[in-house]
């Protein structure tokens, strides 16, 4: 059977932990990275239990926390430093992160998982029959193309895929997702998983709201399943 292939766009966050699901599941995997490096703004994150299961499927869990500091507290403060409130994290795991180690923690995991990963590389659109087109004029092909290039997507623009958008005054409305888009994710059998990523997931008594990171390898689980 011919082995499923992968082009995802960016290499943050999203986009590596996307290259490692899929290329360990047994997809050839590329990440395309405009930088010339594979690095992160900001400087530190909490990630808070579900994240952190999530990097533990991935293989990327032990290099991530490595000289983590474990947040069992968090306190809230005004301008003249006086207590407002405070928060203790009681049974669930919360490091705080420095980002840098996060991105580097997954790239050495999909690199393990056989992701190619290129740098210098961004993509101005794609099309919904698995066409991604290069900044440098070049286009390739896949079975899936991941969008992981930031809030200001081109990937997503180009298919039309923001199906919600605020207005200035606060309210929400939808935009309707084009017809390809609306057959891709019907053929791969994704509509409910995606619908999944805004809403709640149940544990017994516990309430929860599902993360990206969580949302992710659902997606990721069932592309697989329906494709393989």
């Amino acid at each position: 059977m011919k082995k499923r292939h992968a082009e995802i766009v960016g290499a943050g966050f999203a986009g590596l932990t996307a290259a490692c699901a899929l290329a360990q599941r047994g997809w050839s995997v590329r990440v395309h990275e405009r930088a010339d490096r594979l690095r992160t703004a900001g400087a530190g994150i909490y990630i808070y239990e579900n994240g952190l299961r999530v990097l533990e499927a991935v293989g990327a869990y032990d290099a991530a926390v490595r000289g983590a500091p474990f947040a069992h507290t968090r306190e809230v403060r005004d301008g003249q430093d006086r207590l407002i409130s405070i928060h203790r994290w009681k049974d669930s795991r919360v490091f705080s992160i420095v980002r840098q180690n996060v991105v580097n923690a997954l790239a050495a995991a999909a690199a393990q998982a056989g992701v190619e990963i290129v740098t210098q590389s961004s993509a101005t659109s794609a099309t919904a029959q698995g066409e991604l087109m290069l900044a440098n004029g070049r286009k390739v092909k896949a079975d899936i193309i991941v969008g992981a290039d930031g809030s200001n997507s081109q990937t997503r623009d180009s298919l039309g895929l923001l199906s919600g958008q605020v207005s200035t005054d606060g309210s929400q409305h939808q935009a309707p997702l084009s017809a390809g888009t609306q057959g891709v994710l019907l053929k791969a059998g994704l509509v409910r998983e995606c619908e999944a990523l805004a809403g709640i997931a149940f544990e017994g008594e516990r309430q929860r709201q599902l993360t990206e990171y969580e949302g992710l390898i659902g997606i990721v689980q069932a592309l697989s399943a329906q494709m393989s």
